[in-house]
């Protein structure tokens, strides 16, 4: 949402705000997580599954839920390694600590810019 929308975005806070956006790893413009080769295995994988309701679906629904697992990890190896809660946050982290001891980066200070 960031990228490309700097101006509109410094226009709706007036300019006194530095926006940052960010994707998360594994999703977006940074390596994102791909689990299957297209559009068409992936819904033959969900084909007729329904929402859980009852007990016996559920099951249907855990099984398919481990074959997407082990799907995923076939496909993406080393990256799933570096996908976590914790990786998120000490990404997070590490930029709320350079930020408030570098301060705003040049490009932030310049509506319309981005990192990106």
């Amino acid at each position: 949402m960031v990228t490309g929308r700097g101006d509109a975005l410094d226009a709706q806070t007036g300019g006194r705000f530095d926006i940052v956006g960010w994707d998360p790893r594994g999703a977006g413009a940074s390596a994102p997580v791909s689990c299957f080769a297209d559009p068409a295995e992936r819904g033959s994988l969900w084909q007729d599954q329904p929402v859980p309701t009852t007990r016996r679906d559920e099951r249907r629904y855990l099984a398919k839920t481990v074959e997407l697992a082990q799907r995923c990890g076939a496909r993406n190896g080393e990256l799933l390694a570096h996908i976590s809660t914790t990786d998120t946050v000490r990404t997070w982290t590490t930029c709320g600590s350079w930020w408030a001891t570098a301060g705003s980066p040049s490009w932030a200070s310049r509506p319309g810019r981005s990192s990106a």
